[in-house]
């Protein structure tokens, strides 16, 4: 759901290049910087930071909703408030020609927001994924589904990518690392004072699991063996 999101979010920006192009409101100063968030009553040389940001410190509220505040958050919230609207705007408009990025990105967001189908379809568009999990019966076959889900649907225990060789920067290099999995650490697996937290997640994912399935018990096991496993192997975070 993320990655559509991102993705819907994304072709509208590059179509909303020619809505708004040059005529968008400057919203910082007549340069890009906000001038009158500065405090010149103090020294640059005591204390920078105030110098540059005090004014806008001294009157700014962290809105109640966020934890946090700064010109990229407001930024943010513009960007999305523009997106929105016109997101709104091409979905009820009959008259986009057919093909164009606008009328591409107006039925993405109809149809995400076409709740009716979704609660009438349920988990039917998802059990195709479902089916393949179930089939899986080996590690081999736990492998090759989430070698598949890499930049498809689905998730997987390792993050694959490709990026600057840390030893040879005129080389690309495959990049391994562990993704995210059920509790926040490996410790949370290994040590007695967390066993709470583990019983409760095992008995989460057999919740899970027996929602979908008749209730076999190597599938229910599959999700907290194989993290056990892999956490068992792995270099310890707390010492």
């Amino acid at each position: 759901m993320r990655r559509s999101l991102i993705a819907l979010a994304a072709l509208a920006g590059v179509a909303a290049t020619s809505a708004y192009g040059d005529a968008a409101k400057t919203e910082y100063g007549t340069w890009g910087f906000d001038v009158a968030g500065m405090d010149r009553t103090v020294k640059p040389g005591d204390d920078f930071f105030k110098y540059v940001n005090g004014a806008w410190l001294a009157k700014t509220q962290i809105p109640a909703d966020k934890t946090a505040y700064g010109a990229f958050a407001v930024l943010g919230d513009l960007s999305e408030a523009r997106v929105h609207a016109l997101l709104d705007k091409w979905a009820a408009d009959k008259t986009l020609k057919p093909g164009s990025d606008e009328a591409k990105v107006a039925a993405i967001y109809r149809t995400f927001l076409d709740e009716a189908t979704a609660e009438k379809l349920d988990a039917k568009p998802l059990q195709p994924y479902i089916d393949a999990i179930k089939k899986a019966q080996s590690y081999d076959d736990v492998a090759k589904l989430m070698g598949r889900s890499e930049g498809a649907f689905g998730s997987s225990f390792f993050n694959a990518g490709v990026g600057d060789d840390a030893k040879n920067p005129d080389k690309y290099t495959l990049y391994l690392s562990q993704s995210g999995l059920g509790l926040p650490d490996r410790e949370f697996y290994l040590r007695a004072n967390f066993k709470a937290q583990k019983d409760r997640y095992q008995q989460y994912v057999t919740d899970i699991y027996l929602s979908q399935t008749s209730g076999r018990q190597f599938q229910i096991a599959v999700s907290y063996t194989l993290t056990h496993s892999l956490y068992n192997n792995d270099v310890p975070h707390i010492r």
